[in-house]
């Protein structure tokens, strides 16, 4: 149940919200809407110079409307020669290789961040090398290392210059570089109350260790409860369970545009079926050749296929085959990119134009991306079609599964029950649409369907201890 707050009572805080990537700030915005609306303070800083720039305009419209709101610069820290860097590499490969068991292709994912000496060693478990560095003892050592890296005297300086009651960050990245790490060991040192955010539904599972332990850790629901407990050793009374915050604006009222209008501006026919695929981070390739299964399975069926680019800018050479495999004579006139330019829902352009694409279709397939679980929340019925060649990110993704097992998602196990899901939808016959919305109010809103997550992170980080 959300807390009453009576301004009278409760102090006002000065926050300081770490981020390695600009764009996090639309995972954050809500939650420090509601900070401010109570009066605190806060200093969002950011890691990356690019990044910062790539979110200004967002930022500046935020620090207009409430002055108490400041974006800067976070700072690295480059302490014994970045031996801090090399042990919390090896601390989130080893936590992966400990937790996903045989499953090897997202461990592999970290062996191009840990020193080129070693690599093929470890590509190749030389000298069974994967045992020692799984073992007890190699774990000791890295809890040593940290132990001896001091805090950063910059960092520590920064937050006490900056008046800092609380600090907000978030998991980092496979490479281990944020320096989000460095913020709660500061913090820690200087008795400034930490929280750390699960932001990302696969970040406690195949991208991070926790290896600063803050005094709260806000997670989605039970099942990260349990993970962060069991995989990553934080203690159960340090972890709260709130929901996914980046969610919430699926939750507002948001009034759908008319679909002749929709249908005009995207160069498609208002008048045929429309079925959305959310294309993949490209983790796993190009994409063409499932991409051409889903293409054969709704041949003849008069259905409009649209492609939502997936938006990044980073494996370019992936992107661009997809991108003239789009444009060649072989999908013309079936497939569509909406948007032209791949793009994140975080402006309200972007988010509408992401909302009437899915709400606009009768139902959306994805190999298994976060895209997904928007669907679900705009209310239509997603699909996947089980590959074998994507095996590792679909039925033994530890995150995707819970998708699969929660009977979430129409699975397909080749064309031909693909072909025969997409009948069935085009004309209404959905069977999982509780269990969709059990989905729901289990991993995304365990604390009440009705209740913001913003405004349960914000009630969190009132009530920690000063």
């Amino acid at each position: 149940m959300l807390k009453l707050k009576n301004m009278n009572m409760k102090k006002s805080l000065r926050i300081v919200i770490v981020s390695e990537e600009g764009g996090q700030f639309f995972y954050y915005k809500r939650t420090i809407e509601e900070l401010l609306k109570s009066g605190h303070s806060i200093s969002f800083l950011i890691g990356k110079r690019e990044d910062r720039e790539r979110v200004l305009q967002a930022l500046n419209k935020l620090k207009r409307a409430h002055p108490d709101f400041e974006a800067g610069q976070a700072i690295y820290a480059h302490s014994f020669l970045n031996m801090a860097l090399v042990k919390r590499q090896f601390a989130t490969y080893r936590h992966l290789l400990r937790s996903l068991g045989s499953s090897r292709f997202y461990t592999r994912r970290v062996i191009i961040y840990l020193p080129y000496f070693l690599r093929f060693s470890v590509r190749h478990n030389l000298f069974y090398i994967n045992s020692f560095i799984k073992s007890g003892i190699f774990g000791k050592w890295l809890e040593y290392v940290e132990e001896k890296i001091p805090p950063d005297k910059n960092i520590i300086t920064q937050l006490r210059d900056l008046h800092t009651d609380v600090l907000i960050t978030s998991t980092g990245d496979l490479s281990s570089s944020s320096p989000e790490i460095d913020y709660l060991k500061s913090a820690k040192a200087i008795g400034i109350p930490s929280v750390l955010s699960v932001m990302g539904w696969d970040h406690l599972y195949i991208k991070v260790s926790i290896q600063m332990m803050p005094d709260v850790l806000l997670v989605w629901n039970k099942i990260q409860a349990e993970d962060a407990e069991k995989n990553h050793g934080v203690p159960r009374n340090n972890i709260k369970v709130v929901g996914a915050a980046f969610f919430d604006q699926w939750f507002d009222a948001r009034k759908p545009s008319l679909r002749e209008e929709f249908c005009a501006c995207n160069d498609l026919d208002p008048k045929k079926p429309i079925l959305t695929y959310l294309s993949s981070s490209g983790i796993f390739g190009e994409e063409i050749e499932h991409l051409k299964k889903i293409y054969k399975a709704v041949e003849g069926l008069g259905i409009q296929l649209v492609v939502r680019p997936y938006p990044s800018d980073m494996k370019k050479r992936i992107y661009k085959r997809r991108d003239r495999f789009y444009k060649s004579p072989e999908s013309a006139g079936i497939i569509k990119l909406v948007p032209l330019r791949a793009s994140r829902p975080n402006t309200e352009a972007d988010a509408q134009l992401f909302y009437d694409t899915i709400y606009h279709s009768f139902a959306y397939i994805g190999i298994g991306n976060t895209g997904m679980i928007d669907g679900l929340l705009i209310g239509r019925p997603g699909i996947t079609l089980l590959d074998d060649h994507y095996d590792e990110i679909q039925s033994k993704s530890p995150h995707f599964r819970h998708l699969l097992l929660a009977g979430a998602l129409h699975t397909a196990k080749d064309v031909e029950s693909l072909r025969r899901i997409i009948k069935d939808l085009q004309i209404g016959k959905d069977s999982l649409e509780s269990k969709r919305r059990d989905f729901i109010k289990e991993y995304l809103r365990p604390m009440g369907i009705k209740f913001p997550v913003a405004q349960l992170i914000a009630d969190e980080i009132e009530n920690l201890p000063k």
